[in-house]
């Protein structure tokens, strides 16, 4: 027998823990089983019920295991044969707001009815073709919100209805300022299925307000906040992604957002900062207030948006070959992280619903992904590596970047000792 290389040891308030990337097992252990685990060859007198846990939790595992292979094999069953299909759609790419730091250009444009009938024919033909057990429909913009009515609302419901009755989980989720919410249509968000969102706030109303308004809405600060309890008080199990965005001018103001929500829904917001990519050098000189307003949150009863500490076998949502982006014109992409032109384009749904790729889309498929680099099979960390090195959009558009190991290493870290806060 021997320890698992993906196991990790982990010090938090005068305790040791061990947690592992791939089973997401964690226990509290004593020094003396640490020296145990740590020595050349596992020593015979671990008792059975500590060894029968250990090896449960896959922190012990057999001699002539190659966990590398476990993962590789994971990988590429993700890649080629997952029984998830993510369809985002964009219903726009207009938008309400002109936040400065938006990397996309608004402009009027809205799918039809019939891009939403081709878009229903793809999915279900895709599902049936390819015996696929659950469909994630995400929504994205522009705002996307600004099509529900038309769109949003009937092609999700006559997708939910479809799947119910062809026995397929359905998942129905949602990027959006928030700003257009009303009372009805949190009635019809719920009917549809329509429970996850994430929304976005730029610091508190000051800071906020100067960044997300319009002609129409001055004080958007308030009104997303109210329209978040609407959301909470009538959907079935929400689960709302607050997003704040920070840089170094506002970060100071960030933590003055935690008292907009009453108590009693913040179990149902997780929190998750995000640096605005232009400000992106500030990252790590910032990382000391930020781990403090998700200390802050977690004491007044939010959730915090982890995504390290996952079994994920994949660096990405779009290795998965059964992952598309679908704007309102049809046009087919990978990514929403990006200007949605022929550049980055993979190819087009056609009226009946059939999808004709292009040489790009065959570039995902055979782009090596990092479950595949002799560098990243050697790393212990590769489970739970989110580094942009890892990602094959950027592979495939030729770029690329240097490692830094030792910032994987403290994210995980941080997430461990959340983790542990959760279970105390």
């Amino acid at each position: 027998m021997k320890l698992s290389k993906y196991t990790l040891f982990h010090k938090y308030e005068n305790k040791i823990y061990i947690y592992h990337q791939v089973s997401n097992a964690l226990f509290e252990i004593d020094n003396e089983l640490v020296n145990a685990l740590n020595a050349p060859n596992l020593p015979s007198e671990i008792p059975d019920d500590i060894l029968s846990s250990l090896k449960n939790g896959g922190f012990i595992i057999d001699d002539n295991t190659d966990e590398t292979c476990n993962i590789r094999y994971a990988n590429l069953v993700n890649r080629y044969n997952s029984k998830l299909m993510r369809v985002t759609i964009l219903p726009t790419i207009n938008c309400n707001f002109r936040c400065w730091y938006c990397y996309e250009h608004h402009k009027a444009s809205k799918m039809t009815e019939e891009n939403a009938d081709s878009v229903f024919k793809f999915i279900t033909t895709e599902t049936q073709k390819k015996n696929i057990e659950k469909i994630v429909l995400d929504w994205f913009g522009g705002e996307p919100l600004l099509r529900f009515k038309s769109i949003i609302y009937p092609l999700s419901k006559r997708l939910k209805l479809w799947c119910e009755k062809n026995n397929i989980a359905f998942v129905n989720i949602m990027t959006t300022n928030g700003s257009l919410i009303t009372d009805d249509m949190a009635i019809k968000m719920n009917e549809i299925g329509l429970n996850q969102m994430q929304i976005t706030l730029d610091g508190d109303k000051k800071h906020h307000n100067q960044v997300r308004y319009s002609s129409a809405i001055k004080n958007s600060y308030d009104l997303i906040v109210k329209n978040i309890h609407t959301l909470c008080k009538t959907l079935d199990n929400p689960y709302i992604e607050l997003r704040i965005n920070y840089t170094k001018d506002n970060i100071d103001s960030t933590f003055d957002i935690l008292d907009s929500f009453e108590k009693e829904i913040r179990r149902y917001i997780f929190v998750s900062p995000h640096i605005v990519w232009q400000d992106a050098n500030n990252r790590y000189s910032l990382k000391g207030k930020i781990d403090r307003l998700k200390k802050l949150a977690y004491n007044k009863g939010y959730g915090i948006n982890q995504c390290t500490l996952a079994h994920r076998c994949s660096s990405c949502y779009i290795d998965n070959m059964e992952q598309f982006v679908i704007n309102y014109d049809l046009n087919v992409y990978k990514c929403t992280a990006r200007e949605f032109n022929e550049k980055f384009c993979i190819g087009k749904i056609t009226n009946d619903g059939v999808f004709i790729p292009n040489e790009i889309y065959y570039k995902y498929y055979i782009t090596p992904s990092p479950f595949m680099r002799k560098k990243c099979i050697e790393c212990e960390l590769l489970p739970s590596c989110l580094y942009m090195q890892s990602c094959l959009q950027k592979s495939i558009e030729g770029f690329s970047t240097d490692c830094d190991k030792n910032i994987i290493q403290k994210s995980i870290d941080e997430d461990i000792s959340y983790k542990i806060q959760r279970m105390q």
